[in-house]
């Protein structure tokens, strides 16, 4: 934000501070007086997240680096910042799942319906899933609802079960860009 000041070039009367007085209750932007002392620059102090504020309208006010000598209105601008609306991969909460089976449990058996959340609010994206990783190929997952099933008979014994645990890796995927 450029400034100007008809005090004398260089002096403490003629550089320039800033702050943001409204539009910003959260403290997600911040401003700092640039190099030259007659600009203010806002940057982002949090990341912005458009499904939570899509548009902030900041006003800013500029003064003398130096107290006026005696009170004077000080300048103002209004800044609107439009927040861009990107895709956000969609998420498993909890992140880790943990089911118990006993190892003979037959072939098409539902072990537990696992379905993932999209956080881009504003876009009507469509979740589908996949089994990403599954070292001993025991899991299928159905694309559309995300309920993993046995696909081959399971066994405790396996050099794939360690401490008693076998982990799979499920994805979400979203159809956006």
């Amino acid at each position: 934000m450029p400034v100007t000041d008809g005090d004398d070039p260089n002096t403490p009367a003629w550089a320039t501070k800033f702050k943001i007085i409204s539009g910003d209750s959260v403290g997600m932007f911040s401003i700092t007086t640039g190099p030259n002392k007659q600009e203010g620059i806002i940057t982002t102090a949090k990341p912005l997240d458009f499904e939570a504020i899509s548009k902030y309208t900041l006003v800013i006010a500029v003064e003398n680096e130096v107290d006026f000598a005696m009170p004077l209105p000080t300048s103002t601008a209004q800044v609107v910042v439009n927040v861009g609306d990107v895709n956000e991969a969609p998420f498993f909460s909890p992140a880790e799942k943990r089911i118990s089976q006993p190892e003979n449990v037959p072939k098409d058996t539902n072990l537990v319906l696992y379905s993932a959340s999209d956080p881009d609010t504003a876009k009507n994206q469509k979740l589908t899933y996949k089994v990403g990783s599954d070292p001993a190929g025991w899991l299928s997952v159905n694309e559309e609802t995300g309920m993993i099933k046995v696909k081959n008979e399971m066994d405790r014994k396996s050099t794939f079960v360690k401490d008693g645990q076998y982990k799979a890796l499920i994805l979400a995927m979203d159809d956006g860009m």
